[in-house]
């Protein structure tokens, strides 16, 4: 009689299989995320009030920018600059619609500079700046105004998306590559030994 040879199971134990599978769910709905944020917004400004090289008699009691799209910010900044410089908007900007409003004060005549920079809800972020001369006098252009929050926006990207998917599908292959594989004991056809 020729001994029984051990029959080892070569299919994938089910806790192996529970983790390719949640591999390879990560990696579609990393794919997925990954082509949903990689876009740049499509919202742009489209215009300003005041606006245009023609220089006003007086300066304006607000400052509106027009964007091609209703704004759904999370966080919306509008600052303007007046000819020395220093802010002249008063109090927080204002959303309708499409439009980004702030009030502002009298700055003298020169040239003022407006700088905007919105926080989008899907993430990302559209920022610029123009500017526009109150009188005939127009020096050269005002500096930009100082952020006074004192923050830095993170920035989602897909590289930083990517980055992270792979370091999640390297680390669940690992799981899976440490997983004991399971194998069936010995068989030897239903005859005992010693028969």
């Amino acid at each position: 009689m020729t001994p029984a040879t051990p029959v080892t199971d070569r299919a994938p134990s089910p806790a192996r299989a529970r983790v390719l599978a949640a591999v390879v769910l990560t990696v579609v709905v990393g794919i997925a995320l990954l082509l949903a944020t990689s876009r740049e917004p499509d919202l742009r400004l489209v215009g300003a009030e005041p606006g245009g090289d023609a220089p006003l008699r007086a300066a304006p009691t607000s400052v509106s920018l027009t964007f091609s799209e209703d704004l759904s910010a999370a966080t919306a900044h509008l600052t303007v600059a007046g000819p020395d410089g220093r802010p002249v908007n008063r109090g927080a900007p204002t959303v309708d619609g499409h439009r980004l409003t702030v009030a502002t004060v009298d700055g003298g005549q020169g040239r003022y500079r407006l700088a905007y920079h919105l926080s989008l809800t899907d993430g990302s972020e559209v920022s610029g700046s123009d500017d526009f001369v109150v009188g005939t006098a127009a020096p050269a252009p005002a500096p930009a105004p100082e952020d006074s929050g004192g923050h830095q926006h993170l920035r989602r990207d897909g590289w930083n998306l990517a980055l992270a998917l792979a370091d999640l599908v390297l680390v669940l292959g690992a799981l899976v590559a440490l997983l004991p594989a399971r194998r069936r004991p010995a068989r030897d056809g239903g005859r005992t030994a010693g028969r």
